[in-house]
């Protein structure tokens, strides 16, 4: 009988584990360079094992950095002479370069592993998926910046522009806090996506619970989210709580997949978003096409194809002027879809 994967021994981590292992100990080193943050992203994008591999990996090195401690404290205590101060840890990336499996390394917390105030940004058209020291996994959505420090009591993300997604590492012990505008958004472990506009902060959760916080209002007691709800967060409205349903919810993270779709919402915010994800711009001349409802999925990064199907959809024209898309009402009348070549 082989393991999932490939290996003969099912107890033995596969190729993709020792993989995701080298690259644990390569994060908990010195800052990756350019050169090797890409190179980890795409090893990430490559298969969607890799993802969860390098999450378990990272888990497996914060539970034998916790045990290395643990036996420096007992060390300390008893008669046995101290280890050398980084003896925990050349001892477990001994341990992991030699394959130690999962049932070996016992879940028992973290410690800081990163330096503070590492800073991440993605391009524009861009979605960048980065595991981060305790376990967590940030995935950037089409240019945005994010700032993350980590505090002796807690773990802090500030969230400088655009959108991000958190699948956070469960540590009772030490919160997860996102920072955008004036809110905080406070999870110990689950799912969830945070988008900032201007003053507007978008909150949907996924998976779990989070605490939102107004920081203008430290006395005012948090409110819940849960999962499957979102909230739009504005410096002057009261906190309202949308339920979402499960298609709705796919649409709302299709991003993730790089694309964008939409159930009647006006072409104006569908083509904002289009926007957001291009360098060639969308301008709608007409604003009561703008109005017009849209329906669809489409490629986030691919404006033209964008602008040519919503043309089709709604009898409109795409024309391109000094290098923009201009949608605009069409100068004859849409062909119904039985006329469509003739």
């Amino acid at each position: 009988m082989t393991g999932a994967t490939g290996d003969g021994d099912p107890t033995e981590p596969g190729p993709i584990e020792r993989r995701a292992a080298v690259w644990t100990v390569r994060l908990a080193g010195e800052p990756l360079r350019v050169e090797e943050q890409r190179e980890l992203e795409a090893w990430l994008a490559a298969d969607p094992r890799h993802v969860g591999a390098l999450v378990r990996a990272r888990a497996r090195w914060v539970d034998l950095d916790r045990l290395g401690a643990l036996a420096g404290a007992a060390a300390v205590g008893g008669s046995a002479a101290s280890p050398p101060e980084d003896a925990p840890i050349l001892s477990r990336r001994g341990l992991i370069a030699a394959g130690l499996g999962a049932a070996g390394m016992l879940a028992v917390g973290w410690s800081v592993l990163a330096p503070a105030g590492e800073y991440y940004a993605s391009a524009v058209g861009e979605v960048r998926r980065i595991p981060l020291a305790d376990g967590s996994m940030l995935v950037l959505n089409t240019n945005s910046r994010a700032r993350v420090r980590y505090e002796r009591d807690r773990r802090e993300v500030r969230l400088l522009q655009g959108e991000a997604l958190f699948e956070v590492a469960h540590d009772g012990q030490r919160p997860f806090i996102v920072h955008s505008a004036d809110w905080q958004v406070r999870a110990v472990g689950t799912v969830f996506a945070v988008r900032v506009r201007g003053t507007e902060v978008d909150v949907t959760v996924s998976q779990g619970t989070v605490e939102l916080d107004d920081a203008r209002q430290p006395e005012a007691e948090p409110r819940r989210i849960t999962a499957s709800e979102q909230t739009v967060l504005t410096p002057s409205s009261p906190i309202r709580v949308e339920k979402l349903a499960p298609a709705v919810l796919q649409r709302r993270f299709a991003w993730l997949n790089g694309m964008v779709a939409y159930s009647g919402e006006s072409l104006a915010a569908a083509v904002e978003e289009i926007n957001r994800h291009n360098r060639q711009q969308i301008i709608i001349d007409d604003p009561a096409l703008g109005q017009q409802p849209i329906v669809g999925a489409f490629r986030a990064s691919d404006a033209p194809a964008f602008a040519a199907a919503a043309a089709a959809a709604l009898g409109a024209e795409a024309v391109t002027v000094d290098g923009v898309l201009h949608l605009r009402t069409a100068s004859r009348p849409a062909l119904h879809p039985a006329q469509w070549g003739k």
